[in-house]
C-alpha cells in the first residue's frame, strides 16, 4: 500500500534503505487517533506502531513513513494507517 500512499521519492528512499535502516516500533498511542479513526480509542485495546527509517547517528526511528493503529482484540481485527505527507 506504500506505493499508493507515499510520494514516489519516499517510496524509493524507503525501499533503498529499508534493509539497513528500516524498523517498526510500538510506541505510546497518541491522543489524535480519535479524529483520524472516527471513534474514541481505548489505549488498552489498541496499539500504535510506527514504521520508518532509523537515524544512524542517534539510533532513533525518526523518519516515519506510516503510523498504524492496530487492534489488540483478536475478535476485532483491524487497523488504521496514517501515511507520511510532505
Amino acid at each position: 500500500m506504500a506505493q499508493d500512499n507515499l510520494e514516489p521519492a519516499d517510496v524509493l528512499l524507503f525501499t533503498a534503505q529499508f534493509e539497513d535502516r528500516g524498523a517498526a516500533e510500538i510506541v505510546e498511542t497518541r491522543d489524535d487517533w480519535a479524529e483520524h479513526a472516527g471513534f474514541d480509542v481505548d489505549k488498552e485495546l489498541f496499539a500504535e506502531v510506527i514504521i520508518g527509517l532509523v537515524n544512524e547517528e542517534n539510533d532513533e526511528l525518526d523518519d516515519v513513513f506510516a503510523r498504524m493503529l492496530i487492534s489488540r482484540d483478536p475478535e476485532n481485527k483491524g487497523c488504521h494507517i496514517l501515511w507520511k505527507r510532505d
